[in-house]
């Protein structure tokens, strides 16, 4: 086996100079052991025997199936999914390929697109409509759509509701800034004109007497000096008392 490898590996070095049954027999050599290692679980090894196939032979659509079939072991579900894809145009039977197309469904199922993996097995049920796993598969494929697109919905839903909610919250916020400020602009204007009021009644309180005018200040004189007259004669009424005339005998 050792040597047989060996020989492969060293033909496989110039696969332009072997002839032509000698690299399908190198392909099937490489998908037989890539089989094996598949059994075993060793998907990694067993990609690498699928690749040694597929470089003899690009053309070998059972290689390029387990290929596929070894990505989609590891989780590599997109890889796994071209691969089927490739398999599929390769096929030289409607059952190959109606394979294939099961395979590719579900490899979208698994990276959840759904909507891809419909198709595919569409198309698997077009080439093998009797296949009850992939009629299976489509209605199970289907709801998962459904409940896809009602989830989408409902975000988009939720997503709307949030933006206008944000977008009142806003409008709010901003008619509570304008009446702040609306508010302050009046109450500066009130204390202004109360500002205004007081300074002009100062004003007029402080008035000097020299802005009175002269008929104002010519009667003020003249009430003075008649209270000071009817002072004076109040106080001349005190100091001078009439006497009383006594009898005198003579």
């Amino acid at each position: 086996m050792r040597l047989l490898r060996l020989t492969l590996i060293l033909l496989g070095l110039i696969p332009g100079l072997l002839p032509a049954q000698v690299l399908l027999d190198m392909a099937r050599q490489s998908n037989r052991l890539g089989n094996g290692s598949y059994a075993a679980g060793e998907y990694n090894r067993a990609e690498s025997r699928y690749a040694e196939a597929l470089k003899a032979n690009p053309l070998m659509p059972e290689a390029r199936y387990n290929l596929g079939s070894a990505f989609y072991q590891q989780g590599r579900y997109d890889t796994a999914a071209a691969s089927y894809e490739m398999a599929a145009g390769l096929a030289q039977d409607d059952a190959s390929r109606a394979q294939a197309y099961h395979n590719l469904g579900n490899a979208r199922v698994k990276e959840q697109k759904y909507q891809e993996a419909v198709e595919a097995y569409k198309q698997a049920l077009r080439l093998n409509p009797r296949d009850e796993d992939t009629r299976y598969n489509l209605a199970y494929a289907l709801e998962k759509m459904r409940q896809q697109q009602q989830d989408q919905q409902n975000q988009d839903n939720q997503d709307q509701d949030q933006q206008e909610q944000e977008q009142n919250e806003d409008q709010q916020n901003q008619d509570q800034q304008d009446q702040d400020q609306q508010d302050q602009q009046d109450q500066q204007q009130q204390n202004q004109q109360q500002d205004e009021s007081q300074q002009e009644q100062n004003q007029q309180e402080a008035q000097p007497m020299e802005q009175m005018s002269q008929q104002e200040l010519e009667q003020l004189l003249e009430a003075l000096r008649y209270q000071e007259e009817k002072l004076q004669e109040e106080r001349m009424k005190q100091k001078v008392k009439p006497r009383t005339p006594t009898e005198k005998d003579w």
